[in-house]
């Protein structure tokens, strides 16, 4: 599984990125349509861009504490939401 934190900006605090997920079965799901869904692809064509996502939304409450929303101002914060997308079915560059 690959987390992929997402942020306005490239210096953006941790406590304001909200994270995507891909699953090994959606990862064998891509490759199959010849996308192409590595970190380090992904890294590369989606960083400093634009872009739109769609997957299932899923509440991770295993880490509702360490997120901004529950523990508003808490040091170890490191993402503003326990809710994320996992898994991604699909990642566009918009511009």
């Amino acid at each position: 599984m690959i987390d992929i934190h997402i942020a306005a900006w490239p210096n953006t605090p941790p406590h304001e990125h909200v994270v995507k997920a891909t699953t090994p079965g959606m990862e064998a799901w891509a490759r199959s349509l010849g996308w192409d869904w590595s970190a380090g692809t992904l890294k590369q064509e989606l960083t400093g861009r634009r872009v739109g996502f769609e997957g299932w939304l899923l509440f991770d409450s295993s880490h509702a504490m360490e997120s901004e929303k529950v523990g508003l101002g808490v040091k170890h914060n490191w993402r503003a939401t326990a809710w994320e997308l996992h898994p991604v079915t699909k990642n566009e560059v918009l511009n």
